[in-house]
């Protein structure tokens, strides 16, 4: 797996190198495992999945904000020279993304943010767990907070194999993050670029599920899914990507 500007990706071969890549960005207390295998194809597109800062084999470390994050994401885009890149990201992984349109307006395809909130609910339990430096005891208490109502235990163990490979300095500037994180970019002001919002209905780390979006955006609800939808149901967002990859050419083509 190679590095650019400090960031290790994985980088999966579509048909056509020309063709705008899509670019997952996992979220907090994860890295690029965190996407199903059945996401790294879509046709002619190239699929890039990245360790943010820090995170897997990431070694490269910056200061812990959404804002430093999509500054490193806006550098390894520029880097790689990609073209209106589609971007898929869980969690804080739509935070950055979000953070990053908002300053390059032009130079993204659309996106897709799966459980992406205005701001995240961090459990007391977990709060506690920080304040005594028993970070992984905070995250797994946070992953607990965000399954499937169901139990699905495949996700649990995925998840929390993830999370326990994790740097604890990291852990924990995540499990801040979350606690303090506030929207700074409004949706009007990425509104002009499509975007789509999936929202689980059994995720209790969202504070908020908005439904009436401006312009080019829009949301949807997933009755019961937790905030692991790409590992609970990796088909339903495989199908999502595609449907709205398929929406973003038409109206592309229309304009």
């Amino acid at each position: 797996m190679p590095e650019i500007t400090g960031i290790h990706y994985r980088w999966y071969q579509g048909g056509l190198s020309q063709s705008s890549p899509i670019i997952f960005i996992h979220g907090a207390c994860m890295d690029s495992r965190s996407w199903p295998t059945s996401l790294r194809t879509f046709g002619d597109r190239p699929v890039i999945m990245l360790d943010l800062p820090g995170h897997g084999q990431s070694q490269s470390v910056c200061k812990h904000s959404i804002y430093a994050y999509s500054l490193s994401l806006a550098a390894f885009i520029d880097q790689l020279d990609l073209k209106l890149p589609f971007l898929v990201g869980v969690g804080i992984g739509g935070s950055i993304i979000m953070e990053y349109i908002a300053r390059h307006l032009d130079r993204v395809g659309g996106f897709l943010a799966v459980n992406t909130s205005q701001s995240y609910f961090v459990p007391t339990k977990a709060l506690s767990a920080i304040q005594a430096n028993q970070y992984f005891p905070a995250a797994e208490e946070m992953l607990r907070q965000g399954m499937h109502p169901l139990k699905n235990h495949r996700v649990w163990e995925e998840v929390n194999a993830i999370a326990k490979s994790q740097r604890d300095s990291v852990l924990a500037a995540d499990l801040r993050l979350m606690h303090h994180y506030r929207c700074s970019p409004t949706l009007d002001s990425i509104a002009s670029v499509p975007g789509l919002f999936l929202y689980g209905t059994g995720d209790r780390l969202l504070r908020e599920i908005p439904t009436n979006l401006p312009g080019k955006l829009s949301a949807r609800l997933i009755p019961g899914g937790g905030h692991w939808l790409p590992l609970e149901n990796p088909e339903l967002i495989r199908n999502e990507i595609l449907s709205f990859l398929e929406i973003v050419s038409s109206t592309s083509i229309e304009d």
